[in-house]
């Protein structure tokens, strides 16, 4: 039996309005939300650091970006997000 307060990544993706694939991709690119690793192959998130990364997102205008100096092209689908891709804003130095 489950701790009370742990989600799966399918739980979390659809508290978040994302895909399960969308939050695997946010954990291997590091930009996602918290997680717990429980095992080598089983994570689980806590709802408090859902919030939490919601709450980082939160803009009063469209000027400002969901990275540092990144915009982001969301493709979605029944409000889940299906593809993210981050672009480099003109003038921002490649890290490649």
């Amino acid at each position: 039996m489950e701790p009370i307060g742990l989600l799966s990544p399918e739980q979390a993706a659809e508290y978040l309005g994302y895909t399960a694939r969308f939050l695997a991709i946010r954990r291997m690119k590091g930009d996602g939300p918290k997680f717990v690793k429980i095992s080598a192959r089983a994570v689980r998130y806590r709802q408090a650091d859902l919030d939490a990364w919601i709450n980082e997102r939160v803009v009063s205008s469209t000027k400002e970006t969901c990275g540092e100096g990144d915009a982001e092209i969301l493709v979605k689908s029944e409000d889940k997000i299906l593809f993210s891709m981050e672009i480099p804003l003109p003038g921002k130095e490649s890290e490649a």
